[in-house]
């Protein structure tokens, strides 16, 4: 299984967050780049300022802009794993 966390981050913010699980994790921790292919056994942290689709466990980076902004990036996700 691949584990994706997706959080909503200010666009002016970048996350600790990948650093921080590196120094406990047990699987590689890697911060999404656009069009990466899921493995098993990763976790993938959501960049900032970004939206991420998956396409055939392909995961898909795109801007996070105005057109954009007030979706929630979560729901963007989720609907693209149909």
């Amino acid at each position: 299984m691949a584990y994706v966390f997706v959080q909503h981050l200010s666009p002016n913010h970048e996350s600790a967050l990948p650093e921080i699980l590196k120094k406990s994790a047990k699987i590689p921790v890697l911060q999404i780049k656009d069009n990466i292919h899921l493995e098993p056994d990763n976790f993938y942290i959501i960049p900032a300022n970004k939206i991420v689709t998956t396409v055939d466990s392909i995961l898909k980076l795109a801007p996070l802009n105005d057109k954009n902004h007030q979706v929630k990036v979560i729901d963007l996700f989720f609907s693209s794993l149909q």
